[in-house]
């Protein structure tokens, strides 16, 4: 195992993930670290497509076909 000193690992490319459910505070969250760790912010709900969000403004549950697409965007994105 490797140790490295913080400047050495702040200089690292980093993605975090942060997960919980709705109404936990991923958002805040996420924003917070983005701006402390001077990251770019992400929130995965802005990367589904305009039927998947109204099938879940219906209260209708995503399938994982609906989520497929959703989940190849935010891959795509997490490799930039």
């Amino acid at each position: 195992m490797t140790v490295k000193t913080l400047s050495e690992a702040m200089a690292q490319p980093r993605l975090i993930v942060v997960f919980g459910v709705a109404g936990s505070g991923k958002t805040m969250l996420g924003g917070a670290l983005a701006d402390t760790l001077d990251l770019t912010f992400l929130d995965a709900d802005d990367f589904h497509d305009a039927r998947s969000v109204a099938k879940m403004r219906e209260g209708t549950p995503l399938t994982d076909k609906d989520r497929a697409p959703w989940l190849a965007r935010l891959n795509s994105e997490a490799k930039t």
